[in-house]
This record gives C-alpha cells, structure tokens and sequence, in this order.
C-alpha cells in the first residue's frame, strides 16, 4: 500500500486491526508452501484455451505478485486520471 502524493508514491503498510501496528508493505512467501506450489505445477496439465488471436497453452510461471490499485481522492490525481 501506499501514499500517492505530490512528489510520487511513497509506501507504507496497513495498519493491522489485531495488533494495530503497520504491517509491512512486502510480505515474503512461506518456502515450503512454494516448493508444494511448485511441485504442483509440475504435475498439473493444463488445457489449451480459446483467445481472441488463437489457442493459447496456458502456464505456470513463478514470480512477485503485485498490484496496481490505487485509491484516487486527490484532485490533480484524479484530474490527470480524467485527462488520460
């Protein structure tokens, strides 16, 4: 999470109802919970998919999950939304 201001994005994490202290913007992934991912994608097979251009053979890929939400309250944000 973060904080669009003036000079750009500036992050901060949540504040977490439980214990009421800001959690941490990057969250590392549990290793064993990865490696059973993975070891699961290995065996899955997936089916080809229909798309606009053609079939398409889906894949798993491993990486950084992110996000691209913003809360858009301030004015020259959401002007400079309008206007794109």
């Amino acid at each position: 999470m973060g904080v669009l201001k003036t000079g750009g994005l500036e992050y901060e994490g949540v504040i977490n109802p439980v214990n009421g202290r800001q959690n941490p913007v990057f969250f590392a992934a549990d290793k064993r919970l990865l490696e059973l991912a993975e070891q699961a994608a290995e065996q899955v097979e997936l089916e080809t998919v229909m798309t606009e251009t053609g079939e398409r053979k889906p894949r798993t890929v491993r990486g950084v999950v992110v996000t691209g939400d913003i809360s858009v309250s301030r004015p020259p944000k959401v002007l400079s939304c309008m206007k794109d």
